[in-house]
Formats: structure tokens, sequence, C-alpha cells
């Protein structure tokens, strides 16, 4: 890459919530629908023992993400994720099925973020060091 050029992976996994809200309205408030009726939910079936969470995925290989893929690159999309591949349907169900047992009885009103831990790099949260 061209000194001062800008790495478009970057810039396409940084894009920040200005860039949804102008161009994507309509996702933005169906997310955030979704994140408020999840916690509503919640406390109103909580005494009936009824648990209610959200899984909020990643970057998974579906339709919205295929035109940034095969312009990009699968290997910078790939470099872009702290654990160096996209989300697979295994990643949802195993959250999925873990959020339906016994085990996650006591586990309700959460906004379970599947991304790999991509949000801390997009957010320069926690250095990129190798251990």
């Amino acid at each position: 890459m061209a000194h001062g050029a800008t790495n478009p992976v970057k810039q396409l996994v940084r894009f920040p919530q200005l860039f949804l809200e102008w161009f994507y309205p309509d996702l933005v408030i169906a997310s955030n629908l979704v994140n408020h009726l999840t916690s509503a939910l919640a406390l109103k079936l909580g005494p009936h023992h009824i648990t209610v969470n959200a899984i909020l995925p990643g970057l998974f290989p579906s339709k919205m993400t295929a035109f940034g893929i095969r312009k990009t690159g699968e290997e910078a999309f790939n470099a872009s994720q702290p654990t160096g591949r996209f989300g697979r349907p295994e990643d949802i169900a195993g959250l999925a099925l873990f959020l339906a047992s016994p085990a996650s009885a006591h586990i309700t009103g959460t906004h379970t973020l599947l991304d790999g831990g991509a949000r801390y790099r997009r957010h320069a949260i926690a250095p990129a060091t190798k251990l």
C-alpha cells in the first residue's frame, strides 16, 4: 500500500455510527428497537421465568457483506478480525443453544456481541499485539 493511502478494510470496519445513520437509518432504528425491546421484555417476562436475550452478530458472510468481501478480498477482512476469520453459522448456533438451555436460566436482558473481538479493534480499546 502506498504511503499515505488508507486501508479500505480499516475504513469499512471502522465506519462511524454517523455513516450508518445517514445511509442506513432503518438499520440503526431497527437495531436500537431490538436492543430496547430485549431489555423491556426481559423486565416484563422475568417474573414469569422467561428469559429474553439478543444476539448481535458481527462480521458474518451474508448478502449485506458480500459486496465488501468481493471488493476488498476475504484475506483482508480476515486480517481485520482478531480471531482471523469470519463468524460461522455454528458460532451463532452455539450461542443460541446456550441461551436456550437451562445453563442460562439466570441470564436475561443481555445484548451479546458475537463479533470475534472486532469491537476492540474498531474502537481502538485494546492494542493489536501478538503474544
